[in-house]
């Protein structure tokens, strides 16, 4: 997590939060847990257990929550966009990707960010993950270097906006399948994973990364009030 700028986008006393991913990625099912746990306390959240794409680094595919809808209960208001499907051929809006390695899916991405959300959120989108070098490899881009635009999440507030770049401290995908007790999944048994978790937080019984990810979520929207 980072603290973007004192700028507050919002332009009203709420706290905004954006969550940019796409149907299969790993890193989405990563994060979606503790902004599960986080908006619970918000508002009203609609989603959807989901086996994600299959992830090399941890030989398994993910399970994870996909965002269906979101009633603001509070201050606190969210909003998601997937800008993908499943496989990473096609935007949400039908349009082919058709040559992956040419940062097609990169470009297109933006344009679905820029037509589905305000121009803040794109120029945050486009500074830090195609203008900010933060890798060693390639030209340093985020997005070049995995060809599409990664999972990102900015929230915005009275006092500043944050952000984070595919999944919050202390989550990663291998923490989430420790936690979770699995090792490889099939994308049917990541899903089936999913639901059993799902209602495994539902009775309160939340593992400790997820726990510890939300808090340092619920602080940054307290500091951003």
């Amino acid at each position: 997590m980072f603290k973007i700028n004192n700028t507050n986008y919002s332009g009203n006393n709420t706290v905004e939060v954006y969550f940019i991913s796409w149907y299969g990625c790993p890193n989405d099912a990563t994060s979606s847990w503790a902004l599960y746990l986080v908006l619970s306390k918000y508002g009203e959240v609609g989603d959807a257990p989901h086996g994600f794409h299959f992830l090399e680094s941890v030989n398994s595919s993910m399970p994870g929550l996909i965002f269906t809808k979101f009633t603001a209960t509070s201050y606190v208001d969210f909003h998601f966009l997937y800008i993908y499907n499943q496989y990473l051929n096609e935007t949400t809006t039908g349009i082919p990707i058709t040559n992956l390695l040419s940062n097609q899916a990169v470009y297109l991405g933006l344009e679905e960010v820029k037509n589905m959300t305000p121009s803040w959120v794109y120029n945050i989108v486009y500074t830090y993950q195609v203008e900010t070098k933060t890798l060693d490899e390639r030209n340093g881009s985020v997005a070049l270097y995995a060809h599409h635009l990664v999972t990102m999440c900015v929230i915005t507030g009275p006092k500043g906006t944050w952000a984070f770049i595919l999944y919050p401290n202390p989550l990663t995908p291998s923490t989430i399948l420790r936690d979770f007790g699995v090792s490889r999944l099939t994308p049917l048994q990541a899903q089936k994973e999913a639901q059993l978790e799902l209602s495994q937080m539902a009775e309160g019984k939340v593992p400790s990364s997820i726990l510890q990810a939300s808090d340092n979520l619920i602080n940054v929207i307290k500091e951003a009030e």
